[in-house]
């Protein structure tokens, strides 16, 4: 009985241990303020940030004038939800990561893996009622009975936390 609590005891340290080596590891990405997230321009397919925005990557100050995003990737069947999330690195560049596929409900969204040597600006939850496939990169984001919602991220934002056990 004994052994058994020592080693119950001991994953739980373990598991502590291994989320604080995480959050120490993020600390230093942090986007600052609001990148101002929305659709590049009417019937476009790629968004933009409309603020320069300053953040920290890696424990670097950096700034990053306004620009678009890099291209949106995969297909989506109709009634799917995804996300695209925005990323920047120390160097500046931009980058879009995916779900990994759709889902029918909000709640089933699994956010992609970002790199710990990024950091991210915000995201996009993409909701495809459309009646046709969503394709990333092709599809307008304004496309009819298609809804984009833009989520800023002006605060430490690391969606791997919330999969940590």
């Amino acid at each position: 009985m004994a052994l058994s609590i020592a080693k119950s005891l001991w994953n739980a340290i373990q598991g502590l241990r291994d989320f604080i080596s995480q959050v120490q590891h993020f600390q230093g990405n942090v986007v600052l303020n609001s990148g101002g997230l929305a659709i590049k321009a009417g019937s476009s397919a790629l968004a933009k940030t409309v603020n320069t925005i300053t953040a920290r990557v890696e424990g670097v100050l950096i700034t990053k004038a306004a620009a678009d995003m890099a291209a949106l990737s995969g297909t989506y069947p109709t009634t799917n939800k995804c996300v695209a999330v925005f990323t920047v690195d120390v160097s500046g560049t931009l980058r879009t990561r995916m779900s990994a596929v759709g889902v029918t409900t909000l709640a089933a969204i699994v956010f992609p893996t970002i790199p710990d040597s990024e950091s991210v600006i915000g995201f996009a939850i993409i909701e495809n009622g459309t009646g046709s496939d969503f394709v990333g990169g092709t599809t307008a984001l304004d496309t009819g009975s298609l809804t984009v919602t833009y989520v800023n991220t002006p605060y430490p934002f690391y969606p791997a936390l919330d999969a940590v056990s």
